[in-house]
């Protein structure tokens, strides 16, 4: 029996242990934040100033989605993406659709290297939402905005249960 040459195990080793890390860090990385007492912030006037978006202090709560973008296909880096909106603190529940989205100060912000690095406020599509009996909130949502600067048609779908950031 011949036994391989030490050089070419290294290699085998090292081609395993790339495509290991390569798959782990293209898997989607999602969060579903609550923030009672809160109000999403941004300067319509200047969209593309991200330091200008925050989730500030107020009487609402507010809802924050973030995906590092990982499962898009065509994508092979992990831009930040957030979707906010707010709701009056006693809801139970709501359903929204195209123009109540906006109403609701829901944004989806592109924190990426490209050009639609900016805030762009939802007005169509879909978000569903019910509060659940440990306080949580159970949110479907699928919405669709343009790109303020290159015209692109973006949909984003997310479905799950959000947490207190304050936990």
């Amino acid at each position: 029996m011949m036994k391989a040459p030490s050089f070419v195990l290294t290699v085998i080793g090292f081609l395993l242990s790339f495509n290991i890390c390569w798959s782990q860090s293209s898997r989607e990385k999602q969060t579903f934040l609550l923030h009672p007492n809160s109000k999403v912030e941004y300067n319509a006037d200047y969209p593309h100033y991200l330091s200008l978006f925050g989730i500030k202090e107020g009487e609402d709560l507010v809802f924050e989605y973030t995906s590092n973008n990982a499962a898009e296909e065509g994508n092979d880096s992990e831009a930040e993406t957030k979707v906010a909106f707010q709701v009056k603190p006693d809801a139970k529940s709501f359903k929204w659709i195209d123009q109540e989205i906006a109403e609701h100060a829901a944004v989806y912000v592109q924190l990426c290297r490209c050009a639609d690095a900016a805030v762009h406020p939802i007005d169509e599509g879909v978000i569903e939402g019910k509060k659940r009996k440990d306080g949580t909130w159970e949110v479907e949502m699928s919405v669709y905005l343009e790109g303020h600067f290159t015209g692109k048609r973006y949909h984003i779908q997310a479905d799950g249960v959000f947490v207190s950031a304050e936990k």
